[in-house]
């Protein structure tokens, strides 16, 4: 007998890999729709320029993904809410970017850098 059948009957070596698939694979998300930790919120939508407006201030940096997983209109609305406000020396930092880059145009050269 296997230390295995010692320990849980009726438990073979033929049978334990089948059992042991089942237990490892059983979590409690698997077996339930209930959130573990439910929040008494709601999330606030925004679009891309109401959130800017919400969150950009001086002096802060700002981290734009590169290639093409480039935030185009994301960049564009921190442009539209840069050139709207008085904000200035806001530092974007990104590796390489896709699309027009409006934020490098020449009237933006105080706000961004």
């Amino acid at each position: 007998m296997s230390v295995m059948g010692k320990i849980i009957p009726n438990v073979s070596s033929r049978n334990f890999g089948r059992i042991s698939a089942v237990l490892t694979n059983r979590t409690y998300f698997t077996y339930t729709q209930e959130l573990s930790q439910p929040l008494d919120r709601k999330p606030e939508f925004l679009t891309a320029k109401q959130a800017f407006e919400k969150c950009l201030k001086s002096g802060q940096t700002v981290f734009a993904q590169g290639a093409a997983a480039t935030p185009a209109p994301l960049l564009d609305a921190m442009t539209a809410v840069g050139k709207a406000g008085s904000l200035k020396d806001i530092k974007v930092v990104h590796m390489h970017t896709e699309k027009e880059a409006a934020y490098v145009a020449p009237e933006c050269k105080d706000i961004f850098r």
